[in-house]
């Protein structure tokens, strides 16, 4: 099978060599989808101050978790999921060098970037719920034409919970 797959991309890269057209215009998507992306890389920044918030809450046993304590968890374990998912896509994009696949890929990310805004991390949950519903046909038909599946929010935070779980722990070992 990945000999077939490694026969259909060396097909594809001998026509676009010979339509310098299609090779530009996949290399024009690729440089629009990296800038997408690191676009979105600003909120990695605010996954670590959201880290660094909730690490005093596992370092004293005395200071009590606020209300919105799992919330806040959920939001940044989904935020990383997004992110990672996106890269997971690009990268398997990046591979196909196929330009509709990364225009598609750049259609996910924008639309994910609008969740993702400067307010994401005072977003409620039905707020992020909301905003999954106007980006989830994007994301899901870009990840889908790469072979990756994407999961619903909840699922998607559940999966993550760990990594954002350790970055607290490096902040706490820090100490």
């Amino acid at each position: 099978m990945g000999e077939l797959r490694d026969l259909d991309a060396y097909r594809k890269r001998l026509e676009q060599d010979r339509d310098p057209s299609a090779n530009r215009s996949a290399a024009a998507a690729r440089i629009q989808a990296r800038k997408a992306l690191s676009a979105l890389e600003g909120i990695r920044g605010g996954i670590q101050n959201e880290a660094e918030s909730l690490s005093k809450y596992f370092r004293s046993k005395s200071i009590p978790r606020p209300d919105d304590f799992d919330l806040r968890m959920a939001r940044a374990s989904y935020a990383i999921y997004l992110l990672d998912t996106l890269e997971d896509v690009l990268h398997v994009a990046d591979k196909r060098d196929d330009a509709s696949m990364l225009c598609s890929f750049l259609s996910a990310s924008n639309a994910v970037g609008r969740l993702l805004d400067k307010d994401y991390f005072s977003k409620s949950a039905v707020q992020i719920l909301a905003g999954y519903q106007r980006f989830e046909q994007d994301l899901r038909a870009c990840a889908s034409r790469c072979g990756i599946e994407t999961l619903v929010p909840e699922a998607g935070a559940e999966t993550t919970k760990m990594k954002f779980a350790q970055m607290i722990d490096e902040i706490n070992f820090s100490f």
